[in-house]
């Protein structure tokens, strides 16, 4: 047994700026023993487009410092981000350790989409599977909806009719069922010099989940790492990462995907 002595409650704060987010914000409040027990909650909330997106738009700001962001027609508005989690030690004895997320945001892509998640939350389950190997199974629902350029829409996602645009960008629930699996054989988590990563992760939507009937789809993602020393402190790192995604067929042919 390692112990370690840390502090039981953490405030952490970052104020910056960036070309495309203007001034930004975000802080977190975190306790490591809510209510006893070694229950762990984080709470944390971002802003972004301070002083160029209402309502904390200034004129010095949004004339001045940011005014490239005058050609995004998303970047009229503040974007934010609001998130709790709570994860419990263990269920069932030491069964698994499960993760409660609720959330709410506002996020943009310059000169690409707009994403308004009104509501959501995620149930999740870690589990080790020996000394090297795990395995998380999550269940997420959300509504929201998604606003983009409709060249954008045909060019990138095969939405090229006004019908299936229309679908898209009107509030609309999205459920994913996830499973991942990890196997980490190497020297060092931060700074490994011998040894090899392997991960999978599936994500599915489908109306028995709850999804909206045009939001289901299968995809699969994986990647291999693979680490070796060489002369002195050099080191050898080889990766690979490869996916599928498979939706509905649109009314042109192409993939049915939602954004």
């Amino acid at each position: 047994v390692s112990l370690v002595e840390v502090y039981m409650r953490d405030i952490n704060t970052e104020v910056g700026w960036a070309t495309l987010d203007c001034f930004r914000a975000r802080g977190q409040v975190v306790n490591k023993n809510f209510l006893g027990g070694a229950r762990r909650v984080e709470l944390t909330g971002q802003l972004s487009k301070i002083g160029f997106g209402t309502p904390l738009q200034t004129s010095w700001v949004h004339d001045g410092l940011c005014k490239n962001l005058k050609d995004d027609q998303f970047s009229d508005t503040l974007n934010y981000g609001v998130n709790a989690t709570i994860r419990q030690p263990t269920l069932f004895g030491t069964w698994a350790t499960p993760w409660l997320t609720f959330y709410t945001d506002r996020r943009s892509e310059f000169k690409a989409y707009l994403r308004t998640t009104y509501f959501g939350g995620e149930a999740a389950l870690f589990k080790p599977l020996g000394s090297s190997t795990s395995l998380r199974v999550a269940y997420n629902l959300e509504r929201g909806r998604t606003s983009a350029d409709p060249a954008l829409l045909c060019a990138v996602f095969s939405r090229c009719d006004p019908q299936s645009q229309q679908e898209v960008t009107k509030a609309q629930r999205l459920a994913i069922a996830s499973v991942g699996v990890a196997r980490i054989r190497t020297n060092s988590a931060v700074n490994p010099t011998s040894g090899y990563i392997v991960r999978g992760e599936s994500r599915n939507s489908a109306p028995f989940l709850l999804s909206d009937s045009s939001l289901k789809f299968a995809k699969g993602v994986g990647d291999i790492a693979w680490y070796h020393r060489l002369v002195g402190s050099g080191v050898l790192a080889l990766r690979l990462r490869a996916g599928a995604i498979f939706g509905g067929t649109s009314s042109n042919g192409g993939p049915k995907l939602p954004p």
